[in-house]
């Protein structure tokens, strides 16, 4: 699974800190929560309202047999009757009012883990409320504020999906199989991170990439001024003479063997 891929090829950047993963429904999966959590990520993640909740069982001691694993399974009355919290949050770049309410749960899809669950309304302007959404974090230190704060800031990548989906050309993606189509996002995927990541650095040979208005000098390096330098250099580069179409990869073209000429010692044939 290229998600496992690419956690396991940045967990190193951080090394001893504490890394919490940020995911929606489609990803709140079992095959991805249960890696990511050996590697030593927390989950945060939404899920559907009618996902498998239970109470942790009740320990009867000295009772024979097997344990119970999971206790009441939990029903959308028992859900109501959890005290309500109205609170002013900042939420999707806006200070918004919610309605929530919490409380540690048994996750069916995980295997039993325990989760805390937090079923949030967000008030409109005029006092009404939107569709409640449900969401679980497998880190239990938190408090259901800090959950909800903290999902927050999956709303940042949005504006990384609209510029791929509208201007990068997902949108008109003309593949007609599922491996080409995976192969091309991976190659725009890549094209928005690089000028990304080298807009943080502060390298002389990187900043000269940002030197082409020079009215902008003395303006902060933005990832589309690195992304204009980029294209001056590779604006000059064929790239279908570098696809092999044996092979069926891009590679270093090799250079034509010029022959060469027999000296001149200045004797006519």
């Amino acid at each position: 699974m290229a998600a496992k891929t690419l956690l396991r090829a940045v967990r190193p950047l951080f090394k001893n800190r504490l890394a919490t993963l940020l995911v929606d429904s489609w990803y709140m999966r079992k095959k991805l929560l249960l890696p990511a959590q050996t590697m030593g990520y927390q989950v945060i993640g939404q899920v559907r309202k009618d996902t498998k909740l239970f109470l942790p069982p009740v320990i009867h001691k000295g009772k024979r047999g097997r344990p119970r694993k999971y206790g009441q399974k939990l029903t959308l009355q028992m859900v109501a009757e959890l005290p309500v919290i109205r609170q002013r949050l900042f939420l999707y770049n806006a200070w918004q009012t919610v309605h929530y309410r919490s409380t540690e749960v048994l996750a069916y899809f995980l295997g039993g883990q325990r989760v805390r669950a937090v079923w949030v309304h967000i008030e409109n302007e005029d006092g009404t409320l939107r569709l409640p959404r449900l969401i679980l974090s497998t880190d239990l230190s938190l408090s259901a504020a800090r959950i909800l704060i903290a999902y927050n800031r999956r709303w940042a990548r949005e504006d990384l999906f609209n510029q791929l989906k509208n201007r990068w050309g997902w949108k008109e993606a003309w593949q007609q199989t599922r491996q080409v189509l995976h192969r091309w996002v991976q190659i725009l995927s890549t094209s928005y991170a690089i000028p990304q990541l080298l807009a943080l650095q502060e390298d002389p040979t990187i900043m000269s990439l940002a030197n082409g208005t020079p009215w902008r000098c003395q303006q902060p390096i933005t990832a589309g001024r690195i992304r204009q330098g980029l294209a001056r250099i590779f604006g000059h580069v064929d790239i279908r003479r570098h696809w092999n179409s044996k092979r069926g990869k891009f590679e270093p073209q090799k250079q034509e063997q010029v022959p060469r000429q027999p000296p001149d010692n200045g004797l006519a044939a």
